[in-house]
């Protein structure tokens, strides 16, 4: 059994409450490893976590070891009702490298339509904004002047 493989299964059993029907299945194919981990049924909840955050928490755990490897890891959790979490979308290949954002493109021959491009928006340059001339003020300006012969006040 592979480091990765054992990893999973270690961090599996420690969450949850029948770590007797954990197991781990490593698949090595062109694309890197796939590890499917199967759980008893009422684990599910534990193994995925709320909002999908602890079966997100155990990817990331497997991207230094997949580093460390050179190589991909991908993770799933197989449901034991027949769902599998994690799957890819049938049709659709994934482009993103491990934990980005999927990239789907449809697959040449599927009965998927292309998805039509987003137009772009047209380029507006930005303009500067106007320059504010700075307002000169002579001090004649702003005196009153009382003249009383040659004086000046």
């Amino acid at each position: 059994m592979e480091f990765d493989q054992e990893f999973v299964e270690y961090v599996a059993k420690a969450i949850v409450n029948h770590p007797e029907d954990v197991w781990a299945e490593r698949i090595v194919d062109d694309n890197g490893v796939l590890i499917t981990l199967h759980v008893n049924q009422e684990d599910m909840g534990h193994v995925i976590g709320g909002a999908g955050k602890t079966a997100v928490a155990i990817r990331t755990l497997l991207r230094p070891i997949a580093a460390k490897a050179n190589m991909r890891i991908g993770f799933r959790i197989h449901d034991p009702s027949g769902r599998t979490f994690g799957e890819k979308k049938e049709g659709f290949v994934n482009h993103g490298a491990a934990g980005a954002p999927m990239t789907l493109t449809p697959v040449a021959g599927s009965a998927v339509p292309a998805p039509a491009p987003a137009p772009r928006p047209a380029y507006v340059p930005r303009q500067a904004p106007p320059v504010q001339q700075p307002i000169v003020a002579s001090a004649a300006d702003d005196m009153d002047t009382t003249s009383i012969g040659d004086l000046t006040f």
